[in-house]
């Protein structure tokens, strides 16, 4: 009985996961700096995710981790950044998606990236993919180290 139970609510949580609301989260211990956002974009071929503003010190991006989800092959994404909430990058870098699953219907894409990319304190991050023509969801975190402005890598 309590293996049914367990199962139950596990398959409860998971159909929770599927229709909860796009929401970000935040995750700031000593220096390690972690933020997750989602966002839904059924009707658009490029969809783009804005990061909360980076706090006052500089954080040093170590991973970035995506999950696309499309109907058609997704061609490209970049990663950004831009001095205002939902502003043009002032710096962008191509990221390479990589197709990790597809059926007749959707299409999957990741992206598991180590990189050393500068985020100034009090910028806004953004990612954004392109596809040939919707991109019904997208889900990225990153990851990365504040640090003094001082210091050295």
């Amino acid at each position: 009985m309590t293996g049914r139970v367990s199962r139950t609510i596990l398959f409860g949580i998971a159909a929770w996961s599927l229709h909860a609301p796009a929401q970000a989260l935040t995750v700031s211990n000593g220096s390690y700096y972690e933020e997750t956002v989602s966002a839904a974009c059924p009707s658009a071929a490029t969809c783009r995710l804005d990061f909360t503003r980076i706090g006052n010190k500089p954080i040093m991006l170590r991973h970035l981790l995506c999950r696309v989800t499309g109907n058609m092959p997704i061609r490209f994404g970049t990663i950004g950044v831009a001095t205002s909430a939902g502003g043009t990058p002032a710096r962008v870098t191509p990221i390479e998606p990589r197709f990790f699953y597809g059926s007749n219907a959707t299409q999957i894409y990741t992206v598991a990236m180590d990189t050393h990319y500068l985020l100034s304190g009090g910028s806004f991050p953004q990612v954004q993919f392109t596809g040939d023509v919707t991109i019904p969801e997208v889900t990225c975190t990153i990851i990365g180290t504040t640090f003094d402005s001082k210091a050295a890598f």
